[in-house]
């Protein structure tokens, strides 16, 4: 019901969020304003004010965006994650699945819900094999029930392309359920690909979701990590700043 409410909310100014809310709402605009032109009709001196009464209003409102318009200006801060309800994470094939892991296991006892993005095909590396033994793995340990991880299974194409990647995540975000709100989410964005990562960032911009990465305690001769530390939350801020002429 939250999440209803909240797409057709949005749907007043964003057409892609409920395009019937945005033209009923459009349809409803246009009735009042012929309505409010009729009934002026009847008082010429009074529809001539109203009509540059309005165009003055918006002068003034363009001239105010001009000259005190508001600049954003997002800062970055990191730390220790507090425990989440529900989790967002990029399944890696093979060892990569580890990361993952990690951030399962440190928002455990809170946790109830877990999303692995992954991909699946015919050409390897594919990290699905890999969720479904992390799946069986948890539930076999008693961590977690039958149902509380789910696979967001994208194919290669996607997994590998930013907006797919942050669609699918988006989508979630419409699903919770009453009291469940969004900065009770979480999205880690370790796994997966670099293109999948941007993805995943991507989704986790809005004001009021939340961000973290698995960083590695230990990295092989060749750079990559071995072993997965404690999750670090990204904490994205925006602040708005006056600018002048």
């Amino acid at each position: 019901m939250k999440s209803t409410l909240r797409r057709l909310r949005r749907g007043l100014w964003e057409p892609g969020a409920s395009p019937v809310t945005f033209f009923v709402g459009a349809f409803l605009f246009a009735i009042s304003a012929n309505l409010v032109s009729s009934r002026l009709q009847e008082h010429s001196t009074l529809a001539s004010g109203f009509v540059f009464g309005i165009v003055g209003l918006i002068l003034v409102v363009l001239v105010s965006r001009r000259w005190l318009a508001d600049d954003i200006r997002p800062t970055v801060d990191y730390g220790a994650p507090r425990k989440h309800k529900w989790l967002v994470a990029l399944a890696s094939p093979g060892g990569g699945i580890a990361t993952a892991e990690k951030a399962i296991r440190y928002h455990l006892p809170v946790l109830q819900k877990v999303y692995l993005v992954c991909s699946r095909g015919k050409e390897p590396p594919l990290s699905e094999p890999a969720a479904k033994d992390l799946i069986k793995k948890l539930e076999q340990e008693g961590l977690l029930a039958q149902g509380q991880i789910e696979l967001i299974p994208l194919s290669a194409t996607a997994f590998d392309d930013p907006e797919a990647v942050r669609s699918a995540i988006e989508a979630l975000y419409d699903l919770l359920p009453e009291g469940i709100a969004e900065h009770e989410v979480v999205i880690d964005i370790t796994g997966g690909k670099k293109t999948t990562t941007a993805g995943a960032f991507l989704a986790g911009l809005p004001r009021g979701r939340h961000l973290e990465y698995v960083p590695a305690t230990r990295v092989s001769s060749e750079g990559r990590g071995e072993e997965p530390g404690d999750p670090i939350e990204i904490v994205i801020d925006y602040k708005l700043k006056k600018l002048g002429h």
